[in-house]
Protein backbone atom coordinates (compact mmCIF):
# COMPACT_ATOMS: atom_id res chain seq x y z
CA UNK A 1 0.00 0.00 0.00
CA UNK A 2 2.91 2.27 0.74
CA UNK A 3 4.16 1.99 -2.81
CA UNK A 4 0.99 3.10 -4.20
CA UNK A 5 1.15 6.89 -4.85
CA UNK A 6 -1.90 8.96 -4.46
CA UNK A 7 -2.56 10.46 -7.79
CA UNK A 8 -4.71 13.63 -7.99
CA UNK A 9 -7.07 13.86 -10.85
CA UNK A 10 -6.00 15.77 -13.94
CA UNK A 11 -2.33 15.64 -12.92
CA UNK A 12 -1.46 13.90 -16.14
CA UNK A 13 -3.32 16.51 -18.14
CA UNK A 14 -1.63 19.40 -16.41
CA UNK A 15 1.74 17.96 -17.06
CA UNK A 16 0.93 17.65 -20.73
CA UNK A 17 -0.41 21.21 -21.20
CA UNK A 18 2.34 23.01 -19.31
CA UNK A 19 2.06 26.06 -16.99
CA UNK A 20 -1.01 28.35 -17.54
CA UNK A 21 -0.72 32.21 -17.67
CA UNK A 22 -3.12 34.19 -15.40
CA UNK A 23 -6.00 35.94 -17.18
CA UNK A 24 -5.84 39.78 -17.42
CA UNK A 25 -8.74 41.76 -16.03
CA UNK A 26 -10.64 43.78 -18.69
CA UNK A 27 -11.04 47.44 -17.59
CA UNK A 28 -14.55 48.72 -18.28
CA UNK A 29 -14.71 52.24 -19.75
CA UNK A 30 -17.76 54.01 -18.35
CA UNK A 31 -19.65 56.16 -20.83
CA UNK A 32 -20.47 59.75 -19.94
CA UNK A 33 -24.12 60.26 -19.01
CA UNK A 34 -25.61 63.57 -20.20
CA UNK A 35 -28.20 63.49 -17.43
CA UNK A 36 -25.43 64.19 -14.91
CA UNK A 37 -25.10 67.72 -16.30
CA UNK A 38 -28.41 68.61 -14.66
CA UNK A 39 -27.47 67.00 -11.34
CA UNK A 40 -26.84 69.77 -8.76
CA UNK A 41 -23.92 67.78 -7.32
CA UNK A 42 -21.99 67.83 -10.60
CA UNK A 43 -23.40 70.68 -12.71
CA UNK A 44 -21.41 73.53 -11.00
CA UNK A 45 -18.05 72.03 -12.00
CA UNK A 46 -18.51 69.22 -14.53
CA UNK A 47 -18.86 69.29 -18.32
CA UNK A 48 -18.45 66.69 -21.05
CA UNK A 49 -14.89 66.33 -22.21
CA UNK A 50 -14.22 67.78 -25.65
CA UNK A 51 -11.33 65.37 -26.34
CA UNK A 52 -13.13 62.17 -25.28
CA UNK A 53 -16.94 62.31 -25.25
CA UNK A 54 -17.03 59.26 -22.94
CA UNK A 55 -15.29 61.15 -20.14
CA UNK A 56 -16.14 64.04 -17.87
CA UNK A 57 -14.09 67.19 -17.36
CA UNK A 58 -13.73 69.11 -14.08
CA UNK A 59 -13.55 72.84 -14.76
CA UNK A 60 -12.32 73.57 -11.24
CA UNK A 61 -9.40 71.10 -11.30
CA UNK A 62 -8.82 71.28 -15.06
CA UNK A 63 -8.65 67.51 -15.40
CA UNK A 64 -10.38 64.67 -17.21
CA UNK A 65 -12.33 62.13 -15.20
CA UNK A 66 -13.98 58.81 -15.80
CA UNK A 67 -17.70 58.80 -16.53
CA UNK A 68 -18.37 56.51 -13.58
CA UNK A 69 -20.77 58.04 -11.07
CA UNK A 70 -18.86 56.47 -8.18
CA UNK A 71 -15.55 57.99 -9.27
CA UNK A 72 -17.17 61.36 -9.86
CA UNK A 73 -18.64 61.35 -6.36
CA UNK A 74 -15.22 60.45 -4.91
CA UNK A 75 -13.62 63.29 -6.86
CA UNK A 76 -16.22 65.71 -5.55
CA UNK A 77 -15.20 64.82 -1.96
CA UNK A 78 -11.43 65.23 -2.40
CA UNK A 79 -9.67 68.09 -0.61
CA UNK A 80 -8.05 69.30 -3.83
CA UNK A 81 -11.42 69.63 -5.57
CA UNK A 82 -12.98 71.43 -2.61
CA UNK A 83 -10.08 73.89 -2.47
CA UNK A 84 -10.33 74.62 -6.21
CA UNK A 85 -14.10 75.10 -5.99
CA UNK A 86 -13.74 77.66 -3.18
CA UNK A 87 -11.14 79.54 -5.17
CA UNK A 88 -13.29 79.60 -8.34
CA UNK A 89 -16.33 80.87 -6.44
CA UNK A 90 -14.39 83.88 -5.22
CA UNK A 91 -13.56 85.02 -8.77
CA UNK A 92 -16.14 86.45 -11.16
CA UNK A 93 -16.41 85.12 -14.67
CA UNK A 94 -15.28 87.27 -17.57
CA UNK A 95 -18.77 87.03 -19.11
CA UNK A 96 -20.23 88.78 -16.08
CA UNK A 97 -18.44 91.97 -17.07
CA UNK A 98 -20.18 92.01 -20.46
CA UNK A 99 -23.71 91.52 -19.18
CA UNK A 100 -25.88 94.67 -19.16
CA UNK A 101 -26.12 96.21 -15.76
CA UNK A 102 -29.32 97.44 -14.16
CA UNK A 103 -28.32 101.05 -14.78
CA UNK A 104 -27.76 100.38 -18.50
CA UNK A 105 -31.22 98.84 -18.80
CA UNK A 106 -32.75 101.82 -17.01
CA UNK A 107 -31.00 104.26 -19.36
CA UNK A 108 -32.38 102.39 -22.37
CA UNK A 109 -35.90 102.72 -20.99
CA UNK A 110 -35.41 106.46 -20.51
CA UNK A 111 -34.11 106.86 -24.08
CA UNK A 112 -37.05 104.82 -25.41
CA UNK A 113 -39.46 107.12 -23.53
CA UNK A 114 -37.89 110.21 -25.10
CA UNK A 115 -38.13 108.69 -28.58
CA UNK A 116 -41.80 107.81 -28.06
CA UNK A 117 -42.60 111.37 -26.91
CA UNK A 118 -40.91 112.83 -29.98
CA UNK A 119 -42.74 110.38 -32.24
CA UNK A 120 -46.02 111.38 -30.57
CA UNK A 121 -45.66 115.09 -31.31
CA UNK A 122 -44.54 114.32 -34.88
CA UNK A 123 -47.49 111.98 -35.54
CA UNK A 124 -50.05 114.47 -34.21
CA UNK A 125 -48.38 117.49 -35.86
CA UNK A 126 -47.77 119.26 -32.54
CA UNK A 127 -45.21 122.07 -32.16
CA UNK A 128 -41.80 121.00 -30.88
CA UNK A 129 -42.11 123.60 -28.10
CA UNK A 130 -44.56 121.19 -26.42
CA UNK A 131 -41.53 119.16 -25.31
CA UNK A 132 -40.55 121.98 -22.93
CA UNK A 133 -43.55 121.01 -20.79
CA UNK A 134 -44.60 117.44 -21.75
CA UNK A 135 -41.86 115.50 -19.84
CA UNK A 136 -42.43 117.56 -16.69
CA UNK A 137 -46.19 117.10 -17.01
CA UNK A 138 -45.87 113.30 -17.29
CA UNK A 139 -43.48 113.21 -14.32
CA UNK A 140 -46.01 115.22 -12.30
CA UNK A 141 -48.88 112.91 -13.28
CA UNK A 142 -46.81 109.77 -12.54
CA UNK A 143 -44.77 110.68 -9.44
CA UNK A 144 -44.06 107.01 -8.66
CA UNK A 145 -42.32 106.42 -12.02
CA UNK A 146 -38.54 106.72 -11.94
CA UNK A 147 -38.39 106.62 -15.73
CA UNK A 148 -40.76 109.59 -16.11
CA UNK A 149 -38.71 111.58 -13.60
CA UNK A 150 -35.47 110.81 -15.44
CA UNK A 151 -36.69 111.98 -18.87
CA UNK A 152 -34.97 115.25 -19.83
CA UNK A 153 -35.97 116.33 -23.31
CA UNK A 154 -36.74 119.92 -24.29
CA UNK A 155 -37.41 121.47 -27.67
CA UNK A 156 -33.73 121.59 -28.66
CA UNK A 157 -33.10 117.92 -27.92
CA UNK A 158 -36.43 116.93 -29.48
CA UNK A 159 -35.56 118.80 -32.69
CA UNK A 160 -32.23 116.98 -32.86
CA UNK A 161 -33.89 113.61 -32.28
CA UNK A 162 -36.56 114.21 -34.92
CA UNK A 163 -34.18 115.60 -37.53
CA UNK A 164 -31.01 113.58 -37.01
CA UNK A 165 -32.22 110.30 -35.52
CA UNK A 166 -35.82 109.40 -36.26
CA UNK A 167 -36.00 111.24 -39.57
CA UNK A 168 -32.94 109.48 -40.98
CA UNK A 169 -34.12 106.12 -39.66
CA UNK A 170 -37.59 106.41 -41.22
CA UNK A 171 -36.14 107.71 -44.50
CA UNK A 172 -33.73 104.76 -44.70
CA UNK A 173 -36.61 102.35 -44.10
CA UNK A 174 -38.79 103.88 -46.82
CA UNK A 175 -35.89 104.14 -49.29
CA UNK A 176 -35.13 100.45 -48.77
CA UNK A 177 -38.72 99.63 -49.72
CA UNK A 178 -38.77 101.88 -52.78
CA UNK A 179 -35.69 100.19 -54.21
CA UNK A 180 -37.73 97.02 -54.80
CA UNK A 181 -41.29 98.43 -55.03
CA UNK A 182 -43.26 100.17 -57.75
CA UNK A 183 -44.67 103.46 -56.48
CA UNK A 184 -46.31 106.72 -57.49
CA UNK A 185 -44.66 110.09 -56.92
CA UNK A 186 -46.68 113.04 -55.62
CA UNK A 187 -44.96 116.44 -55.60
CA UNK A 188 -45.89 120.02 -54.81
CA UNK A 189 -43.97 123.26 -54.59
CA UNK A 190 -44.40 125.93 -51.93
CA UNK A 191 -42.70 129.04 -50.57
CA UNK A 192 -42.26 129.55 -46.82
CA UNK A 193 -42.19 132.83 -44.90
CA UNK A 194 -38.46 133.25 -45.56
CA UNK A 195 -39.17 133.21 -49.34
CA UNK A 196 -37.27 129.92 -49.60
CA UNK A 197 -38.88 127.60 -52.14
CA UNK A 198 -39.36 123.95 -51.19
CA UNK A 199 -40.39 120.86 -53.09
CA UNK A 200 -42.17 118.11 -51.18
CA UNK A 201 -41.87 114.48 -52.33
CA UNK A 202 -44.46 111.89 -51.28
CA UNK A 203 -44.41 108.22 -52.29
CA UNK A 204 -47.62 106.20 -52.61
CA UNK A 205 -47.28 102.41 -52.69
CA UNK A 206 -48.91 99.26 -51.39
CA UNK A 207 -47.56 98.59 -47.90
CA UNK A 208 -47.37 94.85 -47.24
CA UNK A 209 -47.08 95.36 -43.48
CA UNK A 210 -50.49 97.03 -43.14
CA UNK A 211 -51.99 95.45 -46.28
CA UNK A 212 -53.16 98.72 -47.86
CA UNK A 213 -51.99 101.60 -50.03
CA UNK A 214 -50.26 104.30 -47.98
CA UNK A 215 -48.68 107.71 -48.58
CA UNK A 216 -45.22 108.17 -47.06
CA UNK A 217 -43.35 111.46 -46.79
CA UNK A 218 -39.99 111.26 -48.55
CA UNK A 219 -38.29 114.61 -48.30
CA UNK A 220 -38.63 118.38 -48.40
CA UNK A 221 -36.06 119.66 -50.90
CA UNK A 222 -34.86 123.24 -51.15
CA UNK A 223 -34.96 124.40 -54.76
CA UNK A 224 -33.57 127.52 -56.39
CA UNK A 225 -34.42 126.74 -60.01
CA UNK A 226 -38.22 126.49 -60.14
CA UNK A 227 -38.42 125.65 -63.82
CA UNK A 228 -39.56 122.22 -64.94
CA UNK A 229 -35.96 121.21 -65.68
CA UNK A 230 -34.80 122.45 -62.26
CA UNK A 231 -37.55 120.55 -60.41
CA UNK A 232 -36.87 117.42 -62.46
CA UNK A 233 -33.14 117.65 -61.73
CA UNK A 234 -33.81 117.94 -57.98
CA UNK A 235 -35.95 114.78 -58.11
CA UNK A 236 -33.34 112.84 -60.12
CA UNK A 237 -30.54 113.92 -57.75
CA UNK A 238 -32.53 112.75 -54.74
CA UNK A 239 -33.23 109.37 -56.33
CA UNK A 240 -29.61 108.91 -57.43
CA UNK A 241 -28.32 109.83 -53.98
CA UNK A 242 -30.47 107.12 -52.38
CA UNK A 243 -30.04 104.59 -55.25
CA UNK A 244 -33.77 104.48 -56.08
CA UNK A 245 -34.33 103.35 -59.70
CA UNK A 246 -36.37 105.81 -61.76
CA UNK A 247 -38.06 102.86 -63.49
CA UNK A 248 -39.89 102.14 -60.23
CA UNK A 249 -41.88 105.38 -60.64
CA UNK A 250 -45.08 104.22 -62.36
CA UNK A 251 -47.36 107.12 -61.39
CA UNK A 252 -47.11 110.90 -61.07
CA UNK A 253 -49.48 113.42 -59.47
CA UNK A 254 -49.22 117.16 -58.97
CA UNK A 255 -51.19 120.36 -59.41
CA UNK A 256 -52.32 121.43 -62.86
CA UNK A 257 -49.74 124.18 -63.39
CA UNK A 258 -48.02 124.19 -66.78
CA UNK A 259 -44.64 123.76 -65.07
CA UNK A 260 -45.81 120.44 -63.66
CA UNK A 261 -48.24 119.16 -66.31
CA UNK A 262 -46.86 120.69 -69.50
CA UNK A 263 -46.96 118.07 -72.27
CA UNK A 264 -43.79 119.37 -73.94
CA UNK A 265 -41.55 120.86 -71.28
CA UNK A 266 -43.27 120.10 -67.98
CA UNK A 267 -42.08 117.79 -65.20
CA UNK A 268 -44.60 115.23 -66.40
CA UNK A 269 -43.10 115.20 -69.89
CA UNK A 270 -39.56 114.79 -68.52
CA UNK A 271 -40.65 111.89 -66.32
CA UNK A 272 -42.34 110.22 -69.26
CA UNK A 273 -39.03 110.20 -71.11
CA UNK A 274 -37.71 107.99 -68.31
CA UNK A 275 -40.86 105.84 -68.21
CA UNK A 276 -43.15 106.10 -71.27
CA UNK A 277 -45.92 104.11 -69.53
CA UNK A 278 -46.10 106.59 -66.64
CA UNK A 279 -49.63 107.14 -65.29
CA UNK A 280 -50.35 110.84 -64.73
CA UNK A 281 -53.09 112.24 -62.49
CA UNK A 282 -53.72 115.94 -62.10
CA UNK A 283 -54.95 117.44 -58.85
CA UNK A 284 -58.66 116.73 -58.60
CA UNK A 285 -59.17 119.47 -56.02
CA UNK A 286 -57.72 122.08 -58.37
CA UNK A 287 -59.90 120.85 -61.21
CA UNK A 288 -63.07 120.92 -59.13
CA UNK A 289 -62.13 124.35 -57.79
CA UNK A 290 -61.84 125.67 -61.34
CA UNK A 291 -65.21 124.14 -62.24
CA UNK A 292 -66.80 125.63 -59.15
CA UNK A 293 -65.25 129.01 -59.89
CA UNK A 294 -66.62 129.03 -63.44
CA UNK A 295 -70.00 127.82 -62.20
CA UNK A 296 -70.18 130.58 -59.61
CA UNK A 297 -69.38 133.04 -62.35
CA UNK A 298 -72.83 132.27 -63.81
CA UNK A 299 -74.55 133.15 -60.53
CA UNK A 300 -75.44 136.73 -59.58
CA UNK A 301 -72.66 138.45 -57.67
CA UNK A 302 -75.06 139.62 -54.99
CA UNK A 303 -75.28 136.02 -53.60
CA UNK A 304 -71.57 135.93 -52.77
CA UNK A 305 -71.59 139.56 -51.70
CA UNK A 306 -74.42 138.81 -49.27
CA UNK A 307 -72.41 136.03 -47.62
CA UNK A 308 -69.37 138.29 -47.30
CA UNK A 309 -71.37 141.24 -45.95
CA UNK A 310 -73.05 139.08 -43.30
CA UNK A 311 -69.66 137.87 -42.04
CA UNK A 312 -68.12 141.35 -42.14
CA UNK A 313 -71.02 143.02 -40.29
CA UNK A 314 -71.29 140.50 -37.46
CA UNK A 315 -67.85 138.98 -36.96
CA UNK A 316 -65.77 142.15 -37.25
CA UNK A 317 -67.47 143.75 -34.25
CA UNK A 318 -67.29 142.12 -30.80
CA UNK A 319 -70.43 144.02 -29.73
CA UNK A 320 -72.48 142.82 -32.69
CA UNK A 321 -71.16 139.27 -32.30
CA UNK A 322 -72.29 139.26 -28.65
CA UNK A 323 -75.72 140.56 -29.65
CA UNK A 324 -75.97 137.91 -32.37
CA UNK A 325 -75.24 135.15 -29.81
CA UNK A 326 -78.19 136.41 -27.74
CA UNK A 327 -80.44 136.09 -30.81
CA UNK A 328 -79.13 132.54 -31.36
CA UNK A 329 -80.08 131.59 -27.81
CA UNK A 330 -83.50 133.24 -28.22
CA UNK A 331 -84.27 131.33 -31.44
CA UNK A 332 -82.61 128.13 -30.08
CA UNK A 333 -80.30 128.01 -33.08
CA UNK A 334 -76.93 126.23 -32.97
CA UNK A 335 -74.22 128.47 -31.53
CA UNK A 336 -72.16 128.44 -34.70
CA UNK A 337 -70.03 131.21 -36.11
CA UNK A 338 -70.68 132.79 -39.50
CA UNK A 339 -68.09 131.55 -41.99
CA UNK A 340 -66.10 133.74 -44.35
CA UNK A 341 -66.02 132.91 -48.09
CA UNK A 342 -62.51 132.35 -49.42
CA UNK A 343 -61.35 134.26 -52.50
CA UNK A 344 -59.28 131.33 -53.82
CA UNK A 345 -60.92 128.18 -52.44
CA UNK A 346 -64.26 128.12 -54.18
CA UNK A 347 -65.25 124.82 -52.64
CA UNK A 348 -65.44 126.53 -49.24
CA UNK A 349 -68.42 128.54 -50.50
CA UNK A 350 -70.63 125.47 -50.06
CA UNK A 351 -70.01 125.40 -46.31
CA UNK A 352 -70.64 129.14 -46.12
CA UNK A 353 -74.01 128.76 -47.83
CA UNK A 354 -74.96 125.85 -45.55
CA UNK A 355 -74.15 127.91 -42.47
CA UNK A 356 -76.18 130.89 -43.72
CA UNK A 357 -79.17 128.64 -44.42
CA UNK A 358 -78.82 127.07 -40.97
CA UNK A 359 -78.82 130.48 -39.30
CA UNK A 360 -81.36 132.07 -41.66
CA UNK A 361 -84.25 132.55 -39.12
CA UNK A 362 -81.82 134.05 -36.62
CA UNK A 363 -80.25 136.28 -39.26
CA UNK A 364 -83.68 137.60 -40.37
CA UNK A 365 -84.62 138.45 -36.79
CA UNK A 366 -81.23 140.00 -36.06
CA UNK A 367 -81.17 142.23 -39.15
CA UNK A 368 -84.80 143.22 -38.62
CA UNK A 369 -83.83 144.47 -35.17
CA UNK A 370 -80.71 146.15 -36.62
CA UNK A 371 -82.78 147.89 -39.30
CA UNK A 372 -85.14 149.30 -36.65
CA UNK A 373 -82.50 150.34 -34.14
CA UNK A 374 -79.61 151.29 -36.41
CA UNK A 375 -81.91 152.43 -39.24
CA UNK A 376 -79.97 150.33 -41.77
Amino acid sequence: MSDIRQVRPHDSDSDDEGPQTPKKKVKYDHKFQLKLLSDPKFSPWMIQSKKNPNKAFCTACDSELSGSITLLERHNLTEKHKKNMNASNQHKKVTNYFQPSVSASFEKQVVASELKMCAFIAEHNLPVSVMDHLPGFIANVCPDSKIASAVKCGRTKASAILGNVMGDAFLSEIVARLKDTKFSLIIDESTDLSTQKHLVLIARFYDLEVQKTCDHFLSLLEVTDCTAQGIFSSIVQFFDRHLIPMKNVIGFASDNASVMMGEKGGVMALLRKENPSLFVQGCVCHSIALCASNACGELPNRVEELARNIHTYIMNSPKRFTEYEEFQKFTEAPLHRILHPSFTRWLSLEEVVKRVLEQWPTLKLYFTSAALEDKM
